[in-house]
């Protein structure tokens, strides 16, 4: 540094002095800058200090790309890097440990690799590749492994260093399911126990096949429909298990109960579906199952003939509802409300002239007991008029409610008249002269009996007229 010729008091002149940018983390560093000798007469004194402040930190960088590291069994594979913050003053070695049942790093295979960085190359950022192991073990999807990373040097400060882990997330290509078989089924009440198969699926590598490796238990799940758990069906096989071991594509059946009752009911429904109780895997499927029943309902009439005087006004009669079947219980009943139209076909009887079938339909309460009788009706016309016995008959027609239910037979429906006719000569004796030539007697019919109109006589008389000398 100098000053040139010329120049005036209080002229300034700069010092420069360079300083090194290293990558070392360090204290904060001084040093002086001071005089040394100066020629001619002038003196020169004082010093400035100057402090290097160090802008270096020791650190070793663990990057995820994308925040997480995830690989697939058979497929993608992942990486993460690693750097240090600072220049160490020997090498630091980083340490990798995995679990080589699940992961490979760097395409090791034995558990443990390492990335080494000199002084020389601490900046220099180096990848870590990682890949799942493609086993045919079933585990959880997805399912983790952790990488430990430790630090080894002679450097003091990174030698206290521990660098971050790394939790990888493997997504699984081994799956193992038990699917329930079937997705509708129908029994009769009559049939006992519904069998109903589930299959272990195994899916290894991509591929379906292999066994096992720990037992799978899973729940039979029944859920009602217009079946009734406990009156309809009920619990058979609660839990099931594969054990280890189990092959590809074995079966197990499954039970449940079918109650057979005595009850006429149409076919009623629930579903059978699976639940996962313990055990790595899943469950699929549901079966509808449908129970048909056996019992059937005839409606009958407890006569298939009958007569009535004409006289008594209101006739009445039964109906019969029969249930038949097999099952548990004292009783045959129906579950469901029914009804049956009643018909009628004039014979020699006319409606409304003779009779008016007054009953048209016969009602079932539900759960109504069987045999059920069922009275019913029919309005006969009491009237004065001498005819011969006249006949109707009464059957079934359409029939409303659940289940089996026809009907058979008719009922025919006499009617006997109760009227009395008599022809009278007057009077009872009479002269005539033999010169009168013709003579004429008076015959008077008579109709008698109950009811109502004119006494009268429905057909033409012939009546043969005899004497006797």
């Amino acid at each position: 540094m100098s000053f040139p010729a010329g120049a005036v008091d209080g002229a300034t002149r700069p010092i420069d002095v360079t300083i090194f940018n290293d990558g070392i983390d360090e204290l904060n560093e001084t040093f002086d800058l001071g005089f040394g000798t100066v020629t001619g007469a002038a003196t020169a004194s004082g010093t400035h200090e100057v402090t290097i402040v160090d802008d270096d930190e020791a650190e070793i960088v663990v990057t995820e790309l994308g925040g997480t590291t995830e690989v697939t069994e058979g497929g993608a594979g992942d990486s993460y890097t690693v750097v240090l913050g600072s220049e160490p003053a020997a090498d630091v070695t980083i340490n990798i440990a995995f679990d080589a049942t699940q992961l490979i790093v760097n395409g090791d295979t034995d558990g443990t690799t390492s990335l080494t960085f000199t002084p020389g190359t601490w900046n220099v950022i180096q990848t870590v590749n990682v890949a799942a192991v493609d086993d045919t073990l079933v585990e959880a999807n997805p399912h983790t492994s952790l990488i430990a990373q430790t630090v080894s040097s002679t450097d003091p400060v990174y030698s206290t260093f521990n660098p971050a882990d790394v939790l990888v997330s493997i997504t699984e290509n081994d799956i193992v399911n038990i699917a329930l078989l079937g997705t509708s089924t129908s029994i009769n009440e009559t049939a006992g126990p519904l069998s109903l198969t589930t299959r272990l699926e195994i899916i290894s590598n991509g591929t379906p096949g292999g066994t096992l490796t720990t037992p799978l238990t899973a729940q039979v799940v029944l859920t009602e429909g217009t079946a009734v758990q406990g009156t309809d069906y009920s619990i058979g096989t609660v839990n099931f298990t594969f054990p280890a071991g189990t092959p590809h594509n074995a079966t197990q059946p499954v039970e449940v109960g079918i109650i057979n009752d005595r009850l006429l009911e149409p076919s009623e429904t629930f579903t059978v579906s699976l639940t996962l109780v313990s055990g790595q895997g899943t469950v699929s499927g549901s079966n509808e199952v449908t129970i048909t029943d056996d019992e059937v309902g005839v409606f009958s009439f407890n006569l298939a003939s009958d007569s009535t005087s004409e006289a008594v006004g209101t006739y009445n009669r039964f109906a019969r509802l029969t249930i038949t079947g097999s099952g548990d219980g004292t009783t045959f009943r129906i579950q469901d409300a029914a009804s049956v139209v009643l018909t009628d076909t004039p014979g020699t009887a006319a409606t409304p002239a003779d009779y008016t079938l007054s009953t048209t339909v016969l009602n079932v309460p539900a759960n109504a007991g069987s045999p059920l009788d069922m009275s019913f009706d029919a309005a006969i016309v009491s009237d004065l008029v001498f005819e011969p016995d006249e006949t109707f008959t009464i059957g079934f027609g359409a029939i409303t409610g659940n289940g089996a239910l026809s009907s058979t037979g008719t009922h025919t429906v006499t009617i006997v008249d109760d009227e009395t006719v008599n022809f009278v000569l007057s009077p009872a004796s009479i002269s005539v002269a033999e010169s009168a030539g013709t003579h004429t007697s008076t015959v008077t019919m008579t109709v008698t009996g109950t009811g109502t109109g004119t006494a009268s006589i429905q057909s033409a008389f012939a009546i043969p007229v005899t004497y006797t000398e």
